[in-house]
């Protein structure tokens, strides 16, 4: 179970949801276990309240007074009512708890590139009104846990404990964030060239890279031909140095 903050007529309320699959080929989906009424009702005014409320929630310790039962440290699972209560990803039912948490290590390393705030800054100078970062981590996080298709890989979203980008944002975006990687891909590259320089002390005195080889095979060499003009020419096949 976790926490969910959803708008409801321009205001924000905060609910308790547990994803359920039910029987019988009905599908995957979310429940609402308790109402808790409008954010405003507890938000105590310091910063990020809703993310310290979802962490304090998910350490058992929830800053709200009350609702401690429902953490799924405490939660004892009711009756059988026929709803399979262990998390899901309502996009593949067959998925359960790979990828609940698995992005967090990668987050790690984009945070230490400083990626995040490298496109939220230009997302800010851009106005672009969608969530650019946000699909930008489902696109890392997708190709290395889960590869996909670039649409498969936004409805992925809801595999994650919390969702990556708002639930009701437009899966489409995902292409017009591609249109904003290729824009900025140079200084992507960049600033992740930098923070390797300036937190790892990365340097490029010596450079190794690997180079495809290409290369024939014959246990017969070509022989050298003479042109009409007199010329000797070697054969292309021939015993020679390779880089293996």
């Amino acid at each position: 179970m976790f926490i969910e903050v959803f708008n409801n007529n321009g205001y924000q309320y905060v609910r308790i949801v547990r994803s359920i699959y039910r029987p019988g080929g009905k599908g995957a989906g979310r429940e609402t276990v308790k109402n808790l009424g409008a954010l405003s009702k507890y938000d105590d005014g310091e910063p990020n309240y809703v993310e310290r409320l979802k962490e304090s929630f998910r350490q058992g310790h929830p800053i709200i007074p009350g609702i401690e039962q429902y953490c799924n440290q405490n939660y004892k699972k009711p009756e059988d009512d026929g709803v399979c209560t262990i998390d899901v990803c309502p996009e593949n039912p067959g998925q359960m708890d790979e990828m609940l948490f698995s992005q967090c290590l990668i987050e790690s390393y984009l945070k230490e590139l400083g990626l995040p705030r490298y496109l939220s800054m230009y997302k800010s100078l851009e106005k672009i009104p969608y969530d650019v970062v946000g699909f930008f981590r489902l696109l890392v996080y997708g190709r290395i846990l889960d590869p996909a298709s670039k649409l498969a890989t936004a409805q992925q979203n809801k595999c994650y404990y919390n969702p990556i980008v708002p639930e009701d944002a437009n899966e489409y975006d995902v292409y017009r964030t591609l249109d904003f990687i290729g824009k900025h891909g140079e200084g992507i590259v960049s600033k992740m060239n930098k923070s390797l320089i300036e937190k790892f002390s990365r340097t490029t005195d010596y450079v190794f890279y690997d180079c495809t080889n290409f290369f024939f095979e014959t246990d017969r060499p070509d022989a050298d031909s003479v042109t009409d003009d007199g010329e000797s020419v070697p054969g292309i096949r021939k015993k020679g140095f390779s880089k293996e």
